[in-house]
């Protein structure tokens, strides 16, 4: 806890170091007057009075060194964090909301209109359905929702079963799918660790961008392949090709800000490929397609293993596949699962003795590693959990 001033350095002391270098003086002042010298003793009042003195100075020096560390983001404060991010080109990354397709069954009776805004509840949060849709009469159909509160919010299939006010000719309500999940706003430490671990990247560098374009309001997370060779094409993990110097943008989500282009080609210059665009405008009115994909869900196949000879609950079969299926909310795009990620999931569980895991790509080669595409997201399901008894 120590800096340097103009290359001596600096020290902060405590109250007593400071009170002893005081009392120091004071009895070097009185020995060359042939005076007794005084004692660092409680009952000592001049000592009682350094004491105090020293309090004061060690408070200046705690302050001195707050401010020595306040570009440091190691070590500076929890509030000197959110001060240093405009300096570093970033921004707390804001939260955003969970969604999920709910599917609506109609009577035979007649038609159901379903008003955007009707609300499906969940807990203590609700499903808003987005845009206002008519299901015909006996027909079933998924209308995509989002909840009313932002956070990371996971409705398993058949957690939605009704809505909060009476929809006419309404039979069904249901999830047939999990719900994609937000997240939470930034925390003080999650940025002090992202600002840590990207240093001087957040700005302009490819890095810097990956971060920027996840930060945008409802994309769950993105990546962004880069091509650094000028002749020959770069093959990723399932076979998508990225041409010589472009960028491959991939994103899960939704850019519903429509900032995508504009975060993008202010930071990078490489041309981009991809199925979708968006425009980015320059100052001088030129209009210029920025390029990204939208990741694909790749299904991932999970078997875990159980001791039949162990004590088990009725009904642990259920409660495992449920919890695996929840683990699947924090992939990300092109993220290779493991047996040991399954594993770590379920190390607590209470019902059953879980003796291993493996998982599979295919459904058909299980091992400890499924590999996942790189322009795809691990999508975990209830009917692709088997939960088998063995070792």
């Amino acid at each position: 806890m120590s800096f340097d001033v103009n290359g001596t350095t600096w020290t902060p002391q405590t109250a007593a170091a400071h009170a002893q270098t005081q009392l120091t003086a004071i009895n070097a002042l009185r020995a060359s007057r042939g005076e007794s010298l005084l004692v660092a003793s409680p009952a000592n009042a001049i000592w009682l009075e350094l004491l105090a003195a020293g309090s004061l100075q060690q408070h200046y020096d705690d302050l001195l060194y707050s401010a020595s560390q306040s570009f440091n983001v190691s070590t500076c404060s929890d509030s000197q964090v959110l001060n240093l991010l405009p300096i570093t080109g970033t921004q707390l990354i804001p939260a955003t909301y969970s969604t999920v397709d709910i599917s609506v069954t109609a009577s035979a009776d007649g038609p159901a209109i379903v008003p955007a805004g009707t609300l499906a509840v969940f807990g203590d949060i609700n499903f808003a359905i987005n845009a206002t849709t008519t299901v015909p009469a006996g027909t079933t159909v998924a209308l995509p929702a989002t909840a009313d509160t932002p956070g990371p919010y996971l409705a398993l299939p058949g957690n939605i079963s009704a809505f909060k006010t009476t929809v006419p000719n309404v039979q069904i309500v249901t999830n047939a799918n999990a719900s994609t999940q937000g997240r939470n706003v930034e925390t003080i430490t999650q940025v002090r660790s992202r600002l840590i671990s990207t240093g001087s990247a957040i700005g302009w560098s490819l890095d810097g961008t990956i971060a920027a374009i996840r930060s945008l309001q409802g994309i769950i997370t993105a990546q962004i392949y880069f091509n650094p060779d000028t002749v020959n094409d770069m093959v990723l993990t399932g076979g998508t090709i990225v041409k010589p110097r472009y960028c491959r943008i991939v994103i899960q989500g939704t850019d519903v800000t429509g900032q995508l282009a504009i975060t993008y080609a202010s930071r990078q210059t490489a041309p981009t490929e991809g199925a979708l665009s968006e425009n980015w405008v320059t100052l001088s009115n030129q209009s210029i397609p920025i390029f990204y994909d939208e990741a694909i869900e790749q299904p991932v196949y999970i078997r875990v293993y159980y001791d039949p000879d162990s004590p088990m609950y009725s009904g642990f079969s259920d409660l495992i596949k449920s919890d695996v299926v929840a683990l699947g909310d924090n992939f990300i795009i092109g993220q290779d699962i493991t047996s040991q990620f399954i594993s770590e999931g379920l190390i607590n569980f209470p019902y059953a003795t879980i003796t291993g895991v493996t998982v599979s790509a295919d459904n058909i080669t299980f091992s400890r590693e499924a590999a996942v595409d790189a322009v795809a997201v691990g999508k975990l399901s209830l009917a692709n959990v088997a939960v088998i008894a063995g070792p």
